[in-house]
């Protein structure tokens, strides 16, 4: 039974089947991408480095240096809370320009590259299982039929299969927690 026909209300939003849905934080949604690339480089310690304009960095963002006089864009972008003062928490948008970076960032194609190299997806025989493996590894689940008709379909219109990659890392699915 529902909670709502057991009368179970939720106001304060603390059952999980009641949570509302909220997107991944920049950092956890960087390295859900270095993950599902095959790219991360997972060893610990060392110096920071710039996650920021490195299209080619494989380090997990934790280890991102953060410039406080010039606060890199992607961190604006995405709520980063402001490193001069003490935060709380940190002010949850969605906004535009989160989109944006995801259709135009060199990091987002890099990782869409790298995923349509795996041995997985490029070793498909055919257009149908190549859309299967993109939204196993990306996804990690199976297309319904209409998933993998449209997939089909942009693949043999000539669509590249990092473009389809591209556009699957960017969707609701992948970028938000239900």
């Amino acid at each position: 039974m529902r909670n709502a026909e057991l009368g179970v209300r939720n106001e304060s939003n603390d059952l999980y089947a009641r949570m509302n849905r909220r997107r991944v934080e920049m950092e956890s949604m960087r390295d859900a991408m270095l993950v599902t690339s095959g790219r991360l480089d997972t060893s610990m310690h060392g110096r920071p480095v710039d996650v920021a304009s490195d299209a080619s960095n494989r380090r997990r963002t934790v280890y991102g240096m953060v410039d406080r006089q010039s606060l890199p864009g992607l961190f604006r972008a995405f709520d980063f809370a402001s490193p001069d003062a003490s935060a709380e928490r940190r002010p949850k948008t969605v906004v535009p320009q989160q989109a944006l970076f995801g259709l135009n960032s060199p990091y987002v194609l890099e990782q869409a590259r790298a995923i349509a190299a795996r041995s997985e997806v490029n070793g498909a025989k055919d257009d149908a299982e190549r859309v299967a493996a993109l939204y196993r590894v990306i996804l990690a689940r199976s297309p319904d039929g209409d998933e993998t008709k449209r997939g089909m379909k942009f693949l043999r219109a000539g669509g590249p299969v990092a473009q389809l990659a591209q556009v699957l890392l960017l969707t609701n699915e992948f970028t938000f927690v239900d």
